[in-house]
């Protein structure tokens, strides 16, 4: 069985990644490394917020 600290650090990363439009851009970061201006103006981050976000999911994913 998971241990309470490991299952509360894999909630956050699921809540970080809980959004379509996070889900289309890790899904193309997957393919490989991208400059913002290379993400797909679908992906319409500016309006949505989406920036702060990614960072904060970039950052959790590093550690």
């Amino acid at each position: 069985m998971m241990d309470i600290d490991t299952s509360m650090e894999w909630a956050e990363l699921l809540k970080a990644l809980a959004h379509p439009t996070r889900l289309q851009i890790v899904a193309e970061l997957l393919k490989g490394t991208k400059c913002v201006s290379d993400i797909p103006p679908s992906a319409n981050l500016a309006s949505r917020g989406e920036s702060p976000k990614l960072l904060d999911l970039f950052l959790r994913l590093r550690r």
